[in-house]
Protein backbone atom coordinates (compact mmCIF):
# COMPACT_ATOMS: atom_id res chain seq x y z
CA UNK A 1 0.00 0.00 0.00
CA UNK A 2 1.11 3.10 -0.63
CA UNK A 3 1.41 6.61 1.51
CA UNK A 4 -0.13 8.70 -0.39
CA UNK A 5 -3.74 9.01 -1.37
CA UNK A 6 -4.39 7.71 -4.97
CA UNK A 7 -5.74 9.71 -7.66
CA UNK A 8 -8.45 7.75 -8.24
CA UNK A 9 -10.36 5.08 -5.67
CA UNK A 10 -13.24 4.09 -8.31
CA UNK A 11 -12.32 1.60 -11.56
CA UNK A 12 -15.92 1.53 -13.70
CA UNK A 13 -15.52 -0.98 -16.96
CA UNK A 14 -17.32 -0.25 -20.06
CA UNK A 15 -18.81 -2.16 -22.77
CA UNK A 16 -17.14 -2.04 -25.89
CA UNK A 17 -17.41 1.02 -28.21
CA UNK A 18 -19.83 2.92 -25.50
CA UNK A 19 -17.17 4.74 -23.27
CA UNK A 20 -17.75 8.41 -24.18
CA UNK A 21 -21.66 7.68 -23.61
CA UNK A 22 -20.82 5.94 -20.14
CA UNK A 23 -18.63 9.07 -19.08
CA UNK A 24 -21.47 11.78 -20.02
CA UNK A 25 -24.10 9.58 -18.49
CA UNK A 26 -22.65 9.40 -15.17
CA UNK A 27 -20.55 13.12 -15.01
CA UNK A 28 -23.35 14.32 -12.99
CA UNK A 29 -22.29 11.77 -10.00
CA UNK A 30 -18.64 11.45 -10.88
CA UNK A 31 -15.94 12.68 -13.33
CA UNK A 32 -13.99 9.65 -15.05
CA UNK A 33 -11.02 9.75 -16.65
CA UNK A 34 -10.06 7.41 -19.54
CA UNK A 35 -6.49 4.73 -18.50
CA UNK A 36 -4.21 2.74 -20.61
CA UNK A 37 -6.40 -0.14 -20.44
CA UNK A 38 -9.19 -0.56 -22.50
CA UNK A 39 -12.90 0.19 -21.52
CA UNK A 40 -11.10 1.35 -18.08
CA UNK A 41 -12.07 4.78 -16.62
CA UNK A 42 -11.26 5.43 -13.02
CA UNK A 43 -12.40 8.18 -10.43
CA UNK A 44 -12.62 9.86 -7.80
CA UNK A 45 -15.25 9.97 -5.12
CA UNK A 46 -14.92 11.15 -0.78
CA UNK A 47 -18.24 8.72 -0.61
CA UNK A 48 -18.33 5.34 -2.39
CA UNK A 49 -22.38 5.22 -0.69
CA UNK A 50 -23.48 8.25 -1.89
CA UNK A 51 -21.81 7.50 -5.30
CA UNK A 52 -24.07 4.19 -5.87
CA UNK A 53 -26.87 5.79 -4.85
CA UNK A 54 -26.24 8.49 -7.10
CA UNK A 55 -25.74 6.05 -9.76
CA UNK A 56 -28.92 3.88 -9.01
CA UNK A 57 -30.56 6.94 -9.50
CA UNK A 58 -29.37 7.78 -12.96
CA UNK A 59 -29.94 4.36 -14.01
CA UNK A 60 -33.96 5.16 -13.38
CA UNK A 61 -33.80 7.94 -15.17
CA UNK A 62 -31.74 6.41 -18.19
CA UNK A 63 -32.17 2.79 -18.15
CA UNK A 64 -30.00 2.72 -21.30
CA UNK A 65 -27.11 3.28 -18.68
CA UNK A 66 -27.31 -0.22 -17.25
CA UNK A 67 -26.24 -1.30 -21.11
CA UNK A 68 -22.88 0.93 -21.27
CA UNK A 69 -21.70 0.16 -17.32
CA UNK A 70 -19.65 -2.86 -17.03
CA UNK A 71 -18.43 -2.82 -13.34
CA UNK A 72 -18.34 -0.22 -10.86
CA UNK A 73 -15.64 -1.26 -7.78
CA UNK A 74 -14.80 0.86 -4.77
CA UNK A 75 -10.72 1.07 -4.31
CA UNK A 76 -9.68 1.45 -0.83
CA UNK A 77 -6.06 -0.09 -1.47
CA UNK A 78 -3.62 0.40 -4.50
CA UNK A 79 -0.05 -0.49 -4.84
CA UNK A 80 2.49 -0.63 -7.70
CA UNK A 81 2.39 -4.25 -9.41
CA UNK A 82 5.67 -5.82 -9.59
CA UNK A 83 4.66 -8.78 -12.41
CA UNK A 84 7.36 -11.01 -11.84
CA UNK A 85 6.67 -10.79 -8.27
CA UNK A 86 2.56 -10.11 -8.43
CA UNK A 87 1.54 -13.35 -5.78
CA UNK A 88 4.03 -12.76 -3.25
CA UNK A 89 3.13 -9.19 -3.37
CA UNK A 90 -0.41 -9.49 -3.88
CA UNK A 91 -0.62 -11.52 -0.39
CA UNK A 92 1.98 -9.56 1.44
CA UNK A 93 -0.50 -5.94 0.27
CA UNK A 94 -3.84 -8.07 1.19
CA UNK A 95 -2.67 -9.47 4.56
CA UNK A 96 -3.78 -6.33 6.57
CA UNK A 97 -7.27 -7.13 5.32
CA UNK A 98 -7.65 -10.89 6.03
CA UNK A 99 -8.68 -10.43 9.75
CA UNK A 100 -12.41 -8.78 8.23
CA UNK A 101 -12.92 -12.39 6.26
CA UNK A 102 -12.73 -14.19 9.52
CA UNK A 103 -15.65 -16.55 10.16
CA UNK A 104 -17.02 -15.91 6.33
CA UNK A 105 -17.34 -17.51 3.30
CA UNK A 106 -14.89 -15.58 0.29
CA UNK A 107 -13.72 -16.26 -3.17
CA UNK A 108 -11.14 -14.65 -4.94
CA UNK A 109 -11.26 -12.64 -8.16
CA UNK A 110 -8.36 -11.10 -9.94
CA UNK A 111 -9.29 -9.02 -12.89
CA UNK A 112 -6.00 -8.57 -15.11
CA UNK A 113 -5.36 -5.91 -17.55
CA UNK A 114 -2.35 -5.96 -19.28
CA UNK A 115 0.90 -8.14 -18.31
CA UNK A 116 -0.24 -11.26 -20.67
CA UNK A 117 1.92 -14.81 -20.10
CA UNK A 118 3.84 -12.63 -16.89
CA UNK A 119 0.66 -12.87 -14.51
CA UNK A 120 -1.06 -15.79 -14.96
CA UNK A 121 -4.82 -15.08 -13.51
CA UNK A 122 -5.85 -18.33 -12.34
CA UNK A 123 -2.73 -19.64 -10.74
CA UNK A 124 -2.39 -15.75 -9.11
CA UNK A 125 -6.37 -16.57 -7.94
CA UNK A 126 -5.33 -19.89 -6.20
CA UNK A 127 -2.19 -18.58 -4.62
CA UNK A 128 -3.92 -15.54 -2.83
CA UNK A 129 -7.21 -17.64 -2.19
CA UNK A 130 -4.56 -20.82 -0.37
CA UNK A 131 -3.13 -17.37 1.97
CA UNK A 132 -6.27 -16.06 2.82
CA UNK A 133 -7.35 -19.34 4.23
Amino acid sequence: MTDEPAAWNVVVTSRHGVQRRLRRALAPALRLRRTEFRNVLVGWTPDHTALFEAVAALREQRPQLSGWLGTMIPVTHTFAVLPEAFDAQVCREAAPLIDALAGCTFHVRIERRGHKGVIHTQASERALGDHVY
